[in-house]
């Protein structure tokens, strides 16, 4: 270990900002200079730095009054070489331990050329360099890092689990050498953010992390692998590239977590979620279902991307009214499954209650004023071909819209409208939204939405969280040009169609749907003649083959 002093330099620029304050303030005493400076011109703290409950938050390591006069004085540097090490922390209150650890530091940084650490479960693999040490040894900094780190597996619900038993740090722990607090492992724990409390970003860390891992254990979800770029600085958390291929499907995720304050905690995500089904998408996102309830009626491979903003409570949940954003969901060759309503949607356009498969589903769904808007969407069912929209608050009340644009042998192009809350909804015949069978498009506008999200999503730390969402807004201003352009409202057709209409246009389908019965019946029929005439056929030739053996 070798030690550098510091007198020589000490404090040469300090000494050079004291003089000039003596100039400015001539009458100051000069070891009151600084505070003086500061009650005179007073600096606002950021925002992150306002909040006293989270600044408890911050690492904070108390050396002593000897260390920190030492730390001043001498400058040291060393290096660190051991087979294993023990690291407990009641904020971590797992085994933690490090293998072939190879250090090199100085008063201000460590280099970490390899180190194999474990705490429970989970094994990290690191090497990087952290910078910033000293000043922030002395309270005064913040500590930078550049890491890379592999993990062969990373068991977050032990993880997790931990950190939140670690957050009441109030028990006492007697001496250096206790442990008591230390759980060898949490295995079976299963973490979950409705059993969890805020999780507050240190703000004197600013660190970037190149994240592998083998295989990811979070809730009932496995992972295997993953790979993501984070980045931790402001108290915010960037999650860029993130790639994973789970046991529900493929996902890709930008994301960000910021905890400013106590009531400025925001959350963002660009999430890309590939061949699920619609339980699996519910699973891994439940928001979904609170925004698209119908989509637990969708049976098959689905793909959904979500693209939104909002601001979670210290419970970490959403606070839905805060949220804007827009989901896309599509599919092809799906299923209807005995879904209540929507069930009874089907069985109120057609006579045939089996109708139930979807050619292809592409919905766009803006989430924006506490309200869920479904922009038009074509949807194949069967032969025929619907047009959709709607709106659902929040609450659950909505009104959606189903038109016929294509039907054979129709003689009336109609809708239903559909309106209530999920059990309990209202359904009226009426005209087709779209007679003309044109359905405005807005997918412009809707890329657009989506792509400035997933901008300012990257985008946090170079613009700020408050202008990076506000960047946000132009894409729902193009839209709202838009609709205004086609002229188009998001309000029910109110032209019913009359008794007559509505009758002859079931017989036209039951007479339909009755030609396609009698085809199959008949189809069945021949089947059954020409199987029996081979029966008759074979029979009738067997004896002749006995007799001409004879």
């Amino acid at each position: 270990m070798l030690f550098r002093s510091r007198v020589k330099g000490l404090g040469t620029r300090r000494r050079h900002f004291l003089d000039s304050l003596q100039r400015v303030y001539p009458g100051i005493p000069r070891d009151s200079l600084f505070r003086h400076d500061r009650r005179v011109n007073p600096r606002p703290l950021p925002s992150y730095l306002s909040d006293r409950d989270f600044a408890k938050k911050d690492i904070r390591v108390d050396l002593g009054e000897d260390v920190v006069n030492f730390l001043r004085e001498w400058a040291p540097s060393a290096g660190i070489s051991s087979n294993l090490v023990y690291l407990n922390t009641p904020r971590l209150p797992l085994r933690n331990t490090a293998r072939k650890v190879d250090i090199r530091y100085d008063d201000d940084a460590f280099n970490i050329n390899s180190m194999q650490a474990r705490s429970g479960s989970s094994d990290l693999s690191v090497t990087g360099s952290v910078t910033g040490l000293r000043r922030t040894l002395l309270g005064r900094g913040r500590l930078k890092g550049d890491l890379d780190i592999y993990c062969k597996r990373l068991n977050l619900n032990e993880l997790l689990t931990a950190l939140e038993m670690g957050k009441d740090t109030s028990a006492a722990v007697s001496g250096d050498e206790d442990d008591s607090f230390v759980v060898d492992s949490l295995e079976n724990a299963s973490a979950s953010l409705d059993s969890m409390s805020v999780i507050v970003i240190p703000a004197n860390i600013d660190a970037n992390v190149r994240l592998h891992a083998s295989r990811v254990f979070y809730s009932d979800i496995l992972v295997k692998p993953m790979d993501a770029n984070l980045k931790v600085a402001k108290r915010c958390l960037q999650l860029t590239d993130a790639s994973l291929r789970t046991n529900l499907g493929d996902v890709s995720l930008d994301a960000f977590y910021a905890t400013r304050t106590k009531d400025d905690i925001m959350l963002g995500a660009d999430l890309q979620l590939v061949d699920m089904s619609a339980e699996g998408i519910i699973h891994m996102l439940p928001m979904v279902d609170d925004l698209l309830p119908a989509l637990r009626s969708f049976q098959g491979k689905l793909s959904c991307r979500v693209s939104v903003t909002g601001q979670l409570d210290t419970m970490m949940n959403v606070i839905m009214p805060t949220v804007d954003g827009l989901v896309r969901i599509t599919g092809r060759d799906l299923e209807i499954t005995d879904a209540g309503d929507l069930r009874k949607v089907t069985r109120y356009l057609f006579r045939n209650p089996d109708i139930g498969h979807i050619d292809d589903l592409a919905v766009d769904a803006i989430v924006e004023n506490n309200q869920v808007e479904i922009y038009p969407f074509l949807l194949g069912v069967d032969r025929y071909q619907l047009a959709l929209m709607g709106v659902q608050n929040l609450d659950g009340k909505m009104r959606y819209n189903a038109s016929v644009i294509k039907a054979p042998l129709l003689p009336i192009k109609f809708g239903i409208n559909v309106t209530g809350k999920p059990g309990d909804l209202r359904f009226s015949i009426g005209r087709s939204k779209y007679r003309s069978g044109k359905v405005p498009v807005f997918t412009e506008e809707l890329d657009d939405i989506q792509i400035n999200i997933g901008k300012a999503i990257r985008s946090i730390f170079d613009t700020g969280v408050e202008k990076a969402i506000q960047s946000t807004t132009s894409g729902y201003e193009n839209l709202n040009r838009r609709k205004k352009e086609l002229g188009y409202t998001n309000q029910l057709p109110k032209d019913f169609l009359s008794n007559f209409e509505y009758q002859e246009m079931q017989a036209e389908i039951f007479a339909e749907e009755m030609k396609d019965y009698n085809a199959s019946v008949d189809a069945e029929v021949d089947a059954a003649l020409d199987a029996s005439l081979a029966e008759i056929s074979g029979s009738a030739a067997a004896p002749r083959g006995r007799k001409s053996k004879k």
